[in-house]
């Protein structure tokens, strides 16, 4: 073995076998070994490796060794490179690069390569990548200039108005001018009518004071379209004089967009914020007007006045009105209105089966409906009723829960004054004042002197009771009703035409009753109390402000609720709660009536309160099960297992209930 001074050599064989041959035989001659099987793995880590020679076979399995070699007179073009071979092969790869490897034939075996890649190592020949003494060549200085991204430059100070006299082909492509164009020419032909002067200025000075400079400069390329472009510019020193100049230009002009387009975004953002807090601070101002008012408002007639005096005095709104649901269902008719034009609107009314205005068409789809004068008449058929100074308006429905009250009515001078963040506040505003009307609703159903007595039918055999009628062919008479600690709506039946155990039974299989139980059973009926678990009619009739004062199903099917109502304004409302959950609703009367000081049904509001919820159930029990009946129709001792208690729990709680009625009955009577 020779002394080959730890001279590293990368072989690049495909044949494992080979491989193993010919490291030996290296290594035998002193040599630093590292093998690769394909081409591409040998150019992949030729840096990172470090060697100082390259041997590589022919044929390998992803390419060929003159293949191989180009790469290598590309990434280290002094490296020194020996191609394994048979005889006679000229690869032509190889060639191009003007200087062919050597070449040792494989009749030499593994020993005689060794042996000659030894010498060659000794005598001083080839490189390491990355040796810091070794120049770049020229060619491929050239060859970087030729082909970089960023437009190159070249001018000579020393020529008359200092031409370029180099440009690359990043440059040809990003200006649109040919080499044979620019070559001769000042820098300048780039420059236009939008070309900051200033910055021309500077470049100028620093050109003329030999030193670097860097703009950003408004260009335009050889058809005239505009670009950003970033120059550098540096000057090349020779023996202490400047001999040429190098300039970079960038194409920068996306990013000048993005700039742009930043500076109005945030311009926007400035205006957008400044509406904001102002819309916030209009907005806190009068939710909180509004609010007070209909807190503060003794009656709904105030109420609505002095929201619409709140709403008219804001800032861009002109007036504001409020139309009231009539009992007929097709028209809305003024309330309350404020602003200007005030007294035309107050006489205002909209057939909102007829008309197609922004009124009509809030009333009836519970939308917000905004439009401007110059597009849309603010109100169909009555244009001279609105504000002249309004140039749009926004109708926004009155509705709370399920219930429908009216529109209310917004002018505004700005035709764009109701934009999305606008329509957010005045829902809010109107669902202030809705729930408000509402309130005041359910106070006058228990107020007022006047009813309405509505009797509303339906077939739907979804409902309970209609589908047991049905069942069980027997007709049912509603006595009355409460809801349970559990939530559950407790009802009571008087049964004519069959047996109440029968008409339990139809019950039983019936998944919306929660309990059926027979109280009393006398001739061909009796009474039945049955549970019902959803009692979703008798929330929705609360909510619109009815009461419940009769139910009768008949064994065909059909349905019939007496209800009443304090305003004949509900009557829509009611309605539509009761058609919302059965189909084929339909109002068959209505009736008004005043009603007593005192109606029974108060006197026993009255006692009910002051019972228990057990006293309450015993009470009703014992009476609608005949057990005030002479002869008792049922026992103590069976009303007592039916709540679940003892019989005597049970008296205990009927006596108490007695006191207390009688105690009510005669309290008018007694002397302070």
């Amino acid at each position: 073995m020779t002394d080959s001074g730890g001279r590293r050599v990368l072989y690049v064989d495909s044949d494992a076998a080979a491989r193993r041959r010919v490291a030996s035989a290296l290594a035998a001659e002193g040599l630093d070994v590292r093998t690769a099987a394909t081409a591409a793995e040998a150019l992949g880590g030729l840096r990172s490796r470090g060697v100082d020679c390259v041997v590589t076979a022919y044929d390998l399995s992803d390419d060929h060794g003159g293949a191989l070699v180009r790469g290598v007179r590309t990434i280290a073009p002094g490296l020194a490179v020996t191609l394994f071979a048979d005889a006679g092969v000229d690869p032509p790869d190889a060639a191009a690069t003007g200087d062919l490897p050597a070449l040792v034939p494989r009749s030499e075996g593994p020993a005689g390569l060794a042996e000659r890649v030894a010498g060659e190592l000794r005598s001083g020949g080839g490189w390491a990548p990355g040796d810091p003494g070794r120049a770049v060549p020229e060619a491929l200085k050239e060859r970087a200039m030729d082909e970089a991204p960023v437009g190159i430059t070249i001018s000579d100070p020393s020529l008359p108005d200092n031409p370029l006299i180099y440009v690359n082909q990043a440059y040809v492509e990003m200006t649109g001018y040919r080499e044979d164009e620019v070559l001769g020419r000042n820098c300048r032909l780039l420059q236009g009518e939008g070309t900051n002067e200033d910055r021309v200025a500077e470049m100028a000075a620093a050109i003329a004071r030999d030193e670097p400079v860097t703009v950003e400069l408004r260009n335009y390329r050889k058809d005239g379209t505009e670009f950003w472009n970033r120059v550098d510019i540096a000057p090349i020193v020779e023996d202490g004089a400047v001999t040429n100049y190098v300039g970079f230009q960038t194409d920068i002009t996306e990013r000048k967009r993005a700039e742009r387009r930043a500076e109005r975004n945030a311009v926007a953002a400035r205006r957008e914020q400044a509406n904001l807090e102002h819309l916030v601070d209009r907005v806190q101002g009068l939710m909180r007007d509004v609010t007070a008012t209909t807190v503060r408002a003794e009656s709904r007639d105030e109420m609505e006045r002095e929201v619409c005096a709140r709403i008219a005095a804001t800032d861009n709104y002109v007036a504001a009105w409020v139309g009231d649901l009539v009992p007929t269902l097709d028209r809305v008719e003024a309330r309350a209105s404020a602003g200007e034009s005030a007294d035309r609107l107050a006489d205002l009314s909209v057939d909102v089966e007829a008309a197609s205005g922004p009124t009509a068409e809030a009333a009836t789809t519970d939308a917000v409906r905004a439009v401007v004068r110059a597009s849309d008449p603010l109100h169909a058929g009555a244009s001279a009723v609105a504000p002249p100074s309004a140039e749009a308006l926004a109708a926004v429905p009155l509705a709370y829960r399920d219930s429908r009250y009216g529109v209310l009515n917004v002018y505004a001078a700005d035709a764009e004054a109701f934009d999305d963040r606008e329509t957010v506040v005045l829902e809010s505003l109107a669902r202030a004042v809705a729930s408000a009307v509402a309130r005041f609703e359910s106070r006058r159903v228990l107020t007022s002197h006047t009813v309405t007595e509505l009797t509303v039918g339906f077939s739907d055999e979804t409902n309970p009771f209609v589908a047991l009628a049905t069942d069980a062919d027997a007709r049912l008479e509603y006595e009355g009703g409460l809801l349970d600690d559990e939530g559950r709506w407790v009802t009571f039946f008087a049964v004519d035409g069959a047996d109440p155990e029968r008409v339990c039974a139809a019950a039983s299989t019936d998944p919306a009753v929660a309990a059926a139980t027979p109280l009393s059973t006398a001739d061909d009926g009796g009474v039945v109390e049955i549970t019902v678990a959803d009692p979703t009619l008798v929330e929705l009739l609360a909510d619109s402000g009815a009461r419940t004062t009769g139910v009768t199903v008949t064994p065909d099917g059909h349905a019939r609720l007496r209800l009443d109502v304090a305003d004949r304004d509900a009557v829509r409302t009611v309605v539509e709660s009761v058609a919302a959950v059965y189909d084929g609703t339909e109002l068959l009367a209505t009736h008004e009536r005043d009603r007593p000081s005192r109606t029974p049904r108060e006197f026993r509001s009255n006692v009910i309160d002051q019972l228990t919820e057990r006293q309450r159930v015993a009470l009703q029990k014992a009476y609608l099960g005949g057990f005030f009946e002479w002869p008792h129709e049922v026992s103590g001792d069976e009303l007592a297992e039916s709540m679940g208690i003892s019989r005597s729990t049970f008296h205990q709680h009927l006596r108490a209930a007695e006191r207390k009625i009688v105690a009510e009955l005669f309290a008018d009577a007694v002397p302070d």
